[in-house]
């Protein structure tokens, strides 16, 4: 009897709290699950805000389409600048997308090299000035608004310089007027003819004079003046320039003032008499 009463207290102490042990597991794992399920709910959350703040997917999708945006943005102002002819050898940006970082660059102006205000002209005499109103003409059609900034300047400050401006002040502001809208061809040639001008002496000046004055004439409403002055004009042209300058006057002829390239013939026989 009492051998089966030992035994009795063996099988109780083998198996007493072998049920707490698997409850205690249980409510161990149950914790485990709830925390793990609690971490994945506040990513989702915060994954959610992310997409909702950003409209992307991913933070990581954003960080790519900002770089790309940059890079793009940085391509397109190399592109622009290389048009206009600002990015040189010596100040070209270069990595391996063929610009370099802006957070790399120095912060503002090195003035040694690099001037941002034209102080000098570029300009020495009338016939590079003519030169010059011919390249804004090609500016202005093309709405090149940094290229006609600088024409301008260049040609204001050369405007500066003469003692005797009087003649050309007028033609000059009306070409200013209108340089970054749009300017009709007779203000450009009004202009040439004024540079023109003030030197007939001069056997560049005094044909391209006579050309425009042909030019004027070619409406039809005066013979006689056209006459004489396409008579002097050709004479000019056959007697004191090349082949390539007679071939263009002669394209002017041939239009006879009646084709859609007459203007820019004018402007191209200008350009090759003073060149």
């Amino acid at each position: 009897m009492e051998e089966e009463e030992i035994n009795q207290e063996e099988k109780t102490n083998i198996f007493s709290g072998f049920g707490e042990d698997k409850e205690d597991n249980k409510n161990k794992n149950m914790k485990i699950i709830v925390s793990v399920v609690g971490a994945v709910v506040v990513l989702a959350l915060f994954i959610y805000l992310i997409s909702g703040l950003t409209g992307s997917n991913t933070a990581t999708t954003l960080a790519i389409a900002d770089l790309e945006d940059t890079e793009e943005a940085q391509l397109e102002n190399q592109a622009v600048l290389e048009e206009i002819g600002i990015i040189t050898a010596d100040n070209d940006l270069e990595t391996e997308t063929g610009i370099e970082s802006l957070n790399d660059l120095d912060d503002g102006f090195e003035t040694d090299e690099f001037e941002t205000t034209i102080t000098t002209t570029t300009v020495s005499n009338y016939l590079q000035a003519v030169d010059k109103v011919l390249e804004l003409r090609q500016a202005t059609e093309s709405r090149n608004t940094i290229e006609i900034a600088e024409l301008v300047t260049d040609m204001n400050l050369y405007l500066e310089d003469l003692e005797e401006t009087r003649t050309l002040l007028l033609p000059w502001q009306r070409l200013i007027s209108c340089a970054y809208t749009g300017c009709d061809d007779t203000v450009f040639v009004a202009m040439i003819d004024a540079f023109a001008t003030e030197d007939l002496n001069n056997k560049d000046h005094m044909t391209v004079h006579s050309v425009i004055e042909t030019y004027n004439y070619w409406d039809g409403k005066n013979t006689v003046l056209f006459s004489g002055s396409l008579t002097t004009t050709n004479k000019l042209v056959l007697d004191n320039y090349n082949s390539e300058v007679i071939s263009k006057w002669n394209e002017m002829i041939r239009c006879n003032g009646d084709c859609g390239e007459f203007n820019d013939m004018l402007f191209d026989l200008v350009g090759l008499i003073i060149n």
